[in-house]
């Protein structure tokens, strides 16, 4: 049950800074110099370029009233202060003790230049000393390829290289080092972690990293197991001699008071083989349970992160079906207001409200050339906002429209896509938004049918059924919407029916990796039956392998303690002659 591996947070600083702790990355849509140079346009800037307190603030004055855009200015640079804070609070638990004392002595000085300075760059510097202490201490736990390259990294004096080792590096050799140390560990081993470290290093780099973290140690306990009861077994062994030598003296005894002596040592022997059969009894039942007490364990803690990255996958999937309920509610409020805009009646002033709510929502989540548009007339007036109501919003649409064409046109992988490109950008909107929305799609109906073909090859019932729906169906967007999501959908429910049905009817690890893919995302349960499920299978082999040598050897020493007994018994009969 392994997961995707992660990077540590000083590592992955700079990329977190980037999408938002500093709270200042421009927007590339921004509004152009045609903007102008009102309270507006300054209130739009400041939400372009401000943290999340400056563009909360930002968007309630820009949907309200000139009074609102004056209150909002002059408190901007206070809201503007206390993101920073925020955002150099932030940095504090994602560094080492270099950037954690620089975050501390930029919050102490309570300075908005200094603050700002060092969101700027000012966190660069400790982060890299930093990093060098992470890389340093990567470099004494490694292995030799480990070390190798961090101390190369170290070396190069370079923050990238450094980032580089951090992200990735570390992990291409460490893989290196971990298939060496199986190595060792085979070649030290029992007979149990041989086999089981012959498997991992036959398998991937995942199948390696198993082995190192759960099934040497499994295997090593397994191989002590087999020792402790194989001693007990030829202790067993010895016994049942003894007896059967005791049996046989007290037999040719001439006397009953030597036949009497031999019968109490075969009655001690029958003993001392029954304790060991019992002993060893117990050793197994112990080793069982502890066995089914780590993987419980193991499976516990991996079900508790499965279920945390399903729960993030379904908070992506509801925030994707929630942005695609809000475009169409922006899309009907926008054509309702449009409407209203026309009428040369209308009152630009009335409009301006909902129209600047509009404007906004498109600016947060339109294309480019619709972000732009919309930033223009957020700066304006409220004449500026109903002309971008009437015809500003629908041009501003179709310029992206046209750019999504001419993108394609250069781009697309079917020379049928790129030439339907060309040809519908020499016609006007109305033929470049049927290209985009139906027209690329046909062009290649026949070339997404056969890969719809080729899709039943391996296809589940749940998948297979879906494709002979989209290609009963014949049409393009038919065949399109199942190689975009409809194929994922599908092969995620038989992947879950299979896992489901693994689950009830395998062995200990196949049972427990199944119950994490079945609690976890589509991406983990894909992974388990592509992958995870052989390795797990491969486990249970040799934990059966394991069962079985241990079985034969408790019976072995059972029917010698049973020997032994009857032996016994026969000498007591001597004893009575």
């Amino acid at each position: 049950m392994t997961f995707p591996r992660r990077a540590l947070c000083l590592s992955l600083l700079p990329g977190a800074l980037v999408l938002g702790l500093l709270g200042a990355v421009p927007s590339p849509a921004r509004a152009d110099d045609s903007a102008p140079e009102t309270d507006r346009a300054k209130a739009v800037q400041l939400w372009e370029t401000g943290g999340p307190g400056v563009k909360e603030a930002a968007e309630a004055a820009l949907v309200g009233g000139d009074d609102a855009v004056t209150t909002f200015l002059s408190q901007a640079a206070d809201l503007s202060y206390s993101d920073d804070r925020v955002a150099t609070s932030r940095l504090y638990d994602l560094g080492g003790a270099g950037l954690r004392e620089a975050v501390r002595n930029a919050l102490k000085s309570n300075s908005a230049d200094t603050i700002r300075a060092f969101l700027k760059d000012g966190w660069q510097a400790p982060l890299f000393q930093d990093q060098r202490v992470q890389v340093a201490q990567i470099i004494n736990a490694g292995g030799p390829e480990v070390r190798k390259a961090g101390i190369a990294a170290l070396d190069s004096g370079s923050p990238d290289k450094i980032r580089e080792f951090l992200t990735h590096g570390q992990f291409d050799r460490r893989e290196q080092d971990e298939r060496v140390e199986v190595a060792r560990i085979i070649a030290a081993g029992g007979a149990g972690v041989q086999a089981a470290g012959r498997l991992a290093i036959d398998g991937t780099a995942a199948d390696v990293h198993e082995f190192l973290q759960v099934g040497q140690y499994t295997a090593r306990a397994h191989d002590q197991e087999h020792a402790t009861i194989a001693r007990l077994d030829a202790q067993a062994a010895k016994s049942g001699k003894a007896a059967a030598a005791a049996a046989r003296a007290a037999r040719a005894a001439t006397t009953v008071k030597q036949a009497r002596i031999h019968a109490a040592t075969a009655r001690k022997a029958a003993a001392a083989a029954g304790a060991d059969v019992t002993e060893a009894k117990k050793v197994h039942d112990l080793a069982v349970r502890t066995d089914a007490v780590k993987l419980a364990a193991r499976t516990n803690e991996a079900i508790t992160r499965a279920r945390g990255l399903k729960a993030q996958e379904d908070q992506r999937a509801a925030g994707r079906q929630a942005a695609v309920r809000a475009a169409e509610n922006l899309r009907v409020e926008a054509d309702k207001l449009a409407g209203q805009a026309a009428d040369t009646g209308s009152d630009p002033a009335k409009l301006a409200p909902e129209g600047r709510a509009v404007a906004l929502a498109t600016a947060k989540t339109g294309r480019p050339r619709s972000r732009s548009a919309a930033l223009v007339a957020l700066a304006g007036s409220d004449t500026d906002i109903a002309a971008y109501l009437r015809t500003g919003r629908k041009d501003a649409d179709a310029q992206d429209d046209r750019a999504d064409a001419e993108h394609l046109a250069e781009t697309a992988d079917f020379p049928e896509v790129r030439a339907a490109a060309a040809k519908a950008l020499q016609g006007d909107g109305a033929a470049v938004s049927a290209f985009l929305a139906t027209g690329q799609y046909e062009v290649v109906k026949q070339q997404m049918r056969l890969r719809v073909v080729r899709a039943l090859t391996g296809a589940g019932p749940i998948e297979t059924e879906a494709i002979n729906k989209a290609l009963d169906a014949d049409t393009a967007d038919a065949l399109h919407q199942f190689l975009a999501t409809g194929e994922a959908l599908a092969r995620t429910q038989d992947e879950r029916v299979r896992a489901a049905q693994l689950f009830g009817s395998s062995g200990a690890e196949v049972r427990a990796a199944a119950h994490v893919a079945l609690e976890g995302p589509a991406d983990l349960l894909h992974a388990f039956i592509t992958t995870g499920r052989s390795r797990a299978q491969r486990q249970d082999q040799l934990a059966a392998t394991h069962e079985t040598q241990i079985r034969q050897l408790i019976t072995h020493a059972a029917g010698i303690a049973a020997t032994a007994r009857k032996n016994a018994a026969e000498a007591g009969r001597a004893t009575s002659r």
